[in-house]
């Protein structure tokens, strides 16, 4: 039997994808979206898991699209976020005005569509996997992406018709729970290998965690103001943990899900901090407190001086004391 050659292969590709586009056109597919945007340690797992268990909602765990498509500029070259202005935090705004890059201001018109359609053509493959695999007709795709909230701007100026899902903590408390994950023997440092001691300036860590709360939330915030109000929901996690059936109720309504009260009672209770086994939560677990207002007793007075100087004001614009 021969082999396939090249252009068998890439002609069955295409058939492929036109099978896809067909059966999902990328207008359709761009309004089954729902983008959970926000800050990591803000609980997105936790609601992913809460709308996964719904019959037709597709969940899609951390693409990170929105890494690739804006990468921290800190990050990627090792300093902390604390020395770059706002404008220089992003790769792509830091690169922009720069033709050779490869995402430059000057070539948007050929790399934005191009963009919108590799997400979209992506998506689809697995959504229509997804959704044979589990019988649905109509789904809704919650993708939760928090690591990549800060190109929410530009995600979804690629993707308009798609809606937006910000999930929205104090951003001590994120802080706090991340400088928890770099600790050692955490579960970060179990997931990655030995990654030093990040928390040995805690000082330095806590103020760049800050900045870097600090720029996702307002990247999110202002995709949120411009996103068709419709389209758009504000979900904090204080709320959700608070009340997890209403607020699930209130999320049910905006996506068009028909949930029970009973279903609503039963899916809170399964997926309740309480419910979970001992020995996976706590300091260093990925499931650490579900504690509201914690920060206040894991950080110095220095500390909590360096995350108000950074984050106060924004805290307080977002109604946190």
């Amino acid at each position: 039997m021969r082999r396939p050659r090249v252009g068998d292969l890439r002609r069955g590709l295409r058939d492929r994808a036109a099978v896809l586009r067909r059966e999902m056109p990328d207008q359709e597919l761009e309004r089954k979206l729902v983008w959970i945007f926000g800050s990591p340690r803000s609980g997105s797992t936790w609601l992913l898991q809460l709308l996964g268990e719904q019959q037709r909602v597709i969940p899609i765990n951390e693409p990170l699209i929105g890494v690739h498509l804006a990468p921290f500029a800190p990050n990627l070259i090792g300093m902390r976020a604390t020395h770059f202005s706002p404008r220089q935090v992003l790769f792509n705004t830091l690169r922009g005005d720069t033709p050779n890059y490869f995402f430059s201001h000057r070539y948007e018109d050929a790399w934005r569509p191009l963009t919108r359609r590799l997400i979209l053509g992506r998506l689809r493959a697995e959504v229509e996997t997804e959704a044979r695999r589990s019988h649905v007709s109509d789904p809704i795709v919650a993708i939760k992406e928090p690591n990549g909230s800060q190109a929410a701007d530009l995600i979804l100026s690629l993707l308009p018709r798609s809606r937006l899902l910000f999930l929205l903590r104090d951003g001590r408390d994120v802080v706090d729970s991340e400088v928890d994950a770099l600790q050692r023997g955490s579960w970060v440092e179990q997931l990655s290998g030995d990654l030093g001691d990040p928390t040995r300036d805690r000082l330095a860590l806590i103020r760049h965690q800050a900045h870097t709360w600090l720029f996702r939330t307002e990247t999110v915030q202002s995709a949120y103001e411009r996103h068709r109000s419709e389209d758009r929901l504000l979900l904090r996690y204080e709320d959700l943990l608070g009340d997890t059936v209403e607020s699930m109720r209130a999320l049910a309504r905006w996506l068009g899900l028909a949930t029970g009260e009973e279903e609503l009672q039963e899916l809170s209770a399964r997926h309740s901090f309480e419910a979970l086994p001992p020995e996976s939560k706590g300091s260093g677990k990925f499931t650490r407190a579900a504690s509201p207002g914690l920060w206040r007793e894991n950080m110095t007075a220095d500390e909590q001086a360096a995350m108000q100087e950074v984050m106060g004001e924004k805290l307080s614009e977002l109604g946190y004391s």
